[in-house]
């Protein structure tokens, strides 16, 4: 048991690439676009991030000279971020013919959609809006999980086409550009043919070494993904379990998500905070300087201590989740 932990410990912690593959972002635009610099490179995966209700996106993706135009329409009616979502989404392929796929579903405080084309690597996102998995060769939609982690040959829900299992080719695009009625975070992923081979062949090793960066919600995302794709690799029961620990990465990845949102990138923020709660109760609850300065002195310890309980809580918690995984593998091997 502890041989297996400790290998799937080092498979996680295992470095990949000096630097990952390169991504281009422009936020909070309506017209946007990009073009590879050189030969060397190409556009792999393109997303549109936090599309707002009732808004309409257009996106020309060129394919070597191969024109895809795909079309994002979504309307909403409810209140807030509760209610009916309908998408119409609608793909023109090069040699003229259309795809069409539409569906409406109740989704409780969703506030926006983000829409990921030719998804591949792992990308850590809120669970408080709708995602929106696209391949183009053909056309295939799947609503909340990603395609890549689930193309294992079976027929999955809320994929569309009904009934396809989620397979398609991924594309390499020389150009993206495109426009939005509404302001949209535009991202995409440019590759070295190496990486998108690797894409192409869905591989492991690319899979986690190309998810690698420099952020805790990267290397959140890197390695529980190596953790999904090789939990997903295990015969017959695999690809459910796959399933059940996306949801559990979903559950960990909000954790990690506020985490480095308040702790680590609005530290300065974070830290003010705790000395005005810490400084207010000294100043309430004491009456001579000593014992203020007594009762700050506590009130540090205190916090130390909590923050180094909790510190000890998740460590503990990924502890138990990686030894039941590694329980899982050692219970499936042949007798």
């Amino acid at each position: 048991m502890k041989t297996c932990v400790w290998l799937l410990l080092v498979l996680l912690l295992m470095p990949g690439h000096a630097s990952a593959v390169d991504t281009i972002n422009l936020d909070d635009v309506t017209t946007f676009g990009y073009t590879v610099a050189d030969e060397e490179h190409l556009i792999s995966s393109v997303n549109l991030n936090n599309m707002p209700q009732n808004s309409n996106a257009t996106l020309y993706l060129d394919a070597y000279g191969d024109m895809f135009v795909l079309n994002v329409n979504n309307s909403f009616s409810g209140y807030g971020g509760t209610g009916w979502w309908t998408f119409d989404i609608s793909l023109v392929s090069p040699n003229g013919s259309v795809s069409n796929i539409h569906k409406t579903e109740f989704y409780p405080y969703a506030k926006d959609a983000d829409v990921k084309i030719q998804y591949f690597y792992r990308q850590l996102d809120t669970i408080t809006d709708i995602d929106i998995y696209l391949g183009l060769s053909p056309l295939i939609v799947h609503f909340e999980s990603p395609i890549t982690f689930l193309n294992a040959g079976i027929a999955l829900p809320n994929v569309y086409p009904d009934g396809y299992d989620g397979e398609y080719v991924m594309l390499a695009f020389y150009s993206v550009q495109g426009t939005s009625t509404e302001p949209v975070d535009f991202k995409v992923l440019v590759s070295n043919q190496e990486e998108f081979e690797g894409q192409q062949n869905n591989s492991l090793w690319e899979q986690i070494t190309g998810s690698v960066g420099t952020t805790l919600d990267d290397v959140w995302g890197w390695t529980w993904n190596a953790v999904v794709v090789f939990i997903g690799k295990i015969p017959v029961i695999g690809p459910y379990l796959e399933i059940s620990l996306t949801i559990a990465g979903m559950i960990f990845g909000e954790i990690a998500f506020y985490f480095n949102l308040l702790i680590i990138e609005n530290w300065y923020i974070f830290f003010m905070v705790i000395e005005t709660v810490i400084l207010g109760d000294a100043i309430i609850n004491t009456r001579t300087f000593w014992a203020l300065l007594q009762r700050t002195f506590d009130n540090h310890m205190k916090a130390i201590k909590f923050a180094l309980y909790i510190f000890d809580f998740m460590i503990g918690l990924w502890t138990k989740l990686v030894s039941t995984i590694a329980w899982i593998v050692q219970a499936l091997k042949p007798v």
